[in-house]
């Protein structure tokens, strides 16, 4: 009888030997975090989740929040990857810094920031870079609180505001191009960090404005229209400009195009389930970019950012400046390498 007890257990080890043999274990911290922009979450979840059915041992947490908020748990290392819709602050470098975080800076994709109002709007089309300013400096909280204040011709109705908060990328970039300084802006205003809330509350509200990334209004064309900008300070005058990707690629949507990027940091880059994923990321970012209503980058520019990760190229091309208007990746290529990383953190 012992002898049967010890060869029925011998087998049931066999058999579970030859279990895990034919399905190992997921490898431990094969977990790849990522935190930031709203605007370029959807990107990334696209990516995550095509990555996930096809390496079912990595598993992607990837949450939307701020730019920020996504910087604030990066430099702190909590997490692996930041999204960004602007370029990494100097005082974040400082914080990565003096926590002994080295990262990559990968741009991934163009974007526009979209001024929109809704289909129910019959007067408003075209908005001047000046008109803007009118509308979101400081100085006209509480005062310039009407559509006819903006353009003698448009209604006296009442102008009700939208955008991002204070956190976002999106909101940075804004008032840099429009103010001339990020975070320059009158505050009354709904902010939130839901684009999906934003695009919501101006299609159902006639008398809105608001600005959000371009995926979210090319999501919601049906409901929404995107106002054509007209940047008369520029050199190159071309009348007013849409959004849209051929606009952003031929850099006539002014002063309202801008990257996208994300940042990776050094440590995370030596865990094989990080590696895989960005490099599955950066090799796929063209088309899977395009499907989710961003616009790609230049194949030159595409492949530069493969050959940076590839190559460990740590630090910030951007120079710490944050919201950066008016620069061409393609045009930043053709800088050395040793000035493009002003602020390498050692």
């Amino acid at each position: 009888m012992r002898l049967l007890m010890l060869c029925a257990a011998s087998a049931m080890m066999l058999a579970l030997l030859s279990c895990s043999a034919r399905h190992p274990a997921p490898p431990q911290n094969s977990t790849v975090r990522i935190e930031g922009s709203s605007t370029v979450y959807p990107i990334s979840l696209a990516m995550a989740r095509e990555y996930e059915r096809k390496h079912d041992s990595t598993r992607i947490e990837i949450h939307s929040s701020s730019t920020g908020a996504g910087f604030q748990r990066f430099v702190s290392g909590s997490i692996d990857i930041v999204n960004a819709s602007r370029p990494i602050k100097r005082q974040e470098v400082q914080v990565s810094k003096a926590n002994g975080i080295r990262f990559i800076e990968l741009p991934i994709a163009y974007d526009a920031v979209a001024v929109v109002v809704s289909r129910d709007n019959t007067w408003a089309r075209t908005i001047s870079k000046e008109e803007l300013a009118r509308i979101w400096a400081p100085d006209s909280e509480g005062t310039v609180v009407r559509w006819d204040q903006v353009k003698p011709n448009w209604p006296e109705r009442p102008l009700h505001l939208f955008a991002p908060d204070k956190a976002s990328g999106t909101f940075d970039y804004f008032t840099k191009a429009i103010m001339g300084k990020a975070g320059s802006s009158r505050q009354d205003y709904v902010s939130s960090d839901d684009d999906k809330f934003l695009v919501e509350a101006v299609a159902k509200d006639e008398c809105a404005l608001g600005y959000f990334g371009l995926s979210y209004y090319e999501a919601n064309v049906d409901r929404l229209r995107a106002l054509a900008i007209h940047d008369k300070d520029t050199s190159d005058d071309v009348g007013p400009q849409t959004p849209s990707p051929a606009n952003v690629l031929a850099q006539t949507y002014k002063p309202l195009s801008r990257p996208l990027l994300i940042y990776v940091s050094e440590a995370a880059t030596a865990r094989p389930e990080v590696r895989g994923f960005v490099e599955y990321f950066l090799s796929h970012a063209r088309r899977l970019v395009g499907e989710t209503r961003s616009v790609p980058l230049s194949s030159r520019v595409a492949e530069a950012t493969i050959h940076r990760f590839r190559e460990r190229t740590y630090g910030t091309q951007f120079g710490g400046k944050g919201a950066t208007v008016g620069v061409s990746l393609d045009d930043l290529l053709d800088v050395p390498i040793e000035e493009l990383i002003v602020l390498p953190v050692q």
